[in-house]
């Protein structure tokens, strides 16, 4: 990933900084800066002496989600993952099944590493509308414009499959591809007669490209120009069906080459080189979301029909792969809004606040939520003494109060995996 899961305004929400200076913007009567403490916040650490930027921010925030990922075994929101596991064996190695069921006759499971998966397949993007325009208004009568409204016509009604994004001349010319870096959130998405309305806040709609010189500093919020006036809509799903292809199938069984080619099926691995290795397309099902158990197996698509079957024919005659590739969507759900879970984004936020080595403005009393969090609780000396239970200052993740805050939570939320003898 090469942006947080939590979008960088709900971290904003948490920690209780001010949108519009946050977002690198300020004028001289609307929204101007009071305090040398409450500062302008940058893109980038370079853009201000001794202040973190947000793209610092967002550093730690994936430190603190992957964090929280290696502890608890799940994302605190759905991510799209790729990812190889050994296929499963009988403990007696000698033995070895000629078709796909286990020993009640069902599929064989796979056991991934991380738990609730919400659907199996690839993250795919239809485009919705391009260069859909962007309505600003002043709701509150302060006047500043601090709302804005997308509307667009679709079939589609779930808003976790709305996504937002802004158009390539908004972005920069180096780092212009559709990815997640470049869409729009939080939002809020609503459906009414095939028309799908979207709403959020202007500090949000700022084009990147005005934040990658410092020269932009402050944005003045009052010049429309600064804001994006359109911006791209697409449909963002888990795309399960019509996979024929080893690259995007739900799941892709692989085996290892063979010395001899004495299985005689040349669809799979008929090579003697002892670097290859032959794939086949795959489904799978899900057995057990919570417990990340799913059942991958090879299938066929019959594109006339619209439906997928497994062949029983030549493929098992070289008996179980070696290995097995899935592609899922796994995290924690989603809230009505589409957003990370509250207690999600708390536990991401204050872990985040820990994690970071720089400050985001000036002084403590500017943000002390923030302070808050990054206070050390093992320090000690004539002025300060803090007293607290060697369990958790014994935790791995460190003694700075999010630390600790996480910790705590983690012991709670963790996925532990067992096993019958």
């Amino acid at each position: 990933m090469n942006t947080p899961i939590l979008p960088l305004d709900l971290w904003r929400q948490e920690i209780g900084y001010e949108p519009w200076h946050f977002w690198g913007l300020a004028d001289a009567t609307i929204v101007p800066v009071t305090s040398k403490c409450n500062t302008l916040v940058r893109e980038y650490g370079w853009q201000e002496a001794d202040q973190a930027g947000r793209a610092d921010i967002r550093s730690a925030l994936m430190v603190a989600e992957q964090i929280l990922f290696d502890n608890m075994a799940f994302w605190p929101a759905p991510v799209y993952t790729e990812a190889t596991h050994p296929w499963p064996r009988y403990q007696d190695m000698r033995l070895e099944r000629m078709g796909r069921t286990d020993a009640r006759g069902r599929w064989v499971p796979v056991q991934l590493d991380e738990g609730k998966i919400r659907a199996v397949g690839i993250e795919a993007h239809i485009l919705i509308t391009a260069a859909s325009g962007v309505t600003y208004t002043d709701n509150d009568g302060d006047g500043l414009a601090e709302d804005f409204t997308v509307t667009v016509l679709t079939a589609i009604t779930d808003p976790d499959e709305i996504a937002v994004y802004f158009v390539t001349t908004d972005r920069p010319p180096e780092d212009n591809a559709l990815s997640a870096r470049w869409r729009i959130q939080p939002l809020v998405i609503t459906f009414a007669a095939g028309t799908c309305t979207i709403k959020g806040k202007r500090w949000l709609m700022v084009k990147p490209l005005l934040y990658e010189d410092k020269n932009h500093y402050p944005i003045d919020p009052t010049v429309n120009a600064n804001f994006a006036i359109t911006v791209d809509v697409y449909r963002r799903y888990t795309y399960m069906d019509g996979q024929t292809s080893t690259s995007n199938s739900q799941s892709a069984l692989i085996w290892e080459s063979k010395p001899c080619t004495w299985c005689g099926c040349t669809t799979v691995a008929n090579s003697t080189d002892p670097a290859s290795e032959g794939w086949v397309a795959g489904r799978a099902g899900i057995r057990n979301a919570e417990a990340g158990i799913v059942t991958p197996a090879e299938a066929v698509y019959d594109a006339a029909l619209g439906t997928w079957s497994h062949p029983c024919e030549c493929l098992n005659c070289c008996g179980e792969p070696d290995k097995v590739l899935v592609r899922y969507l796994a995290g924690m759900e989603l809230d009505t809004h589409g957003w990370m879970q509250k207690s999600m984004r708390t536990l991401v936020s204050r872990l985040a606040c820990a994690e970071m080595n720089r400050r985001i403005c000036a002084c403590d009393s500017a943000n002390r939520e923030w302070s808050n969090w990054q206070l050390d609780l093992a320090r000690t000396n004539s002025v300060e003494t803090y007293q607290i239970g060697l369990d958790l200052l014994s935790n791995p993740l460190g003694t700075r109060r999010g630390h600790v805050y996480a910790w705590q939570q983690i012991k709670g939320l963790a996925r532990v995996v067992g096993m019958l003898a």
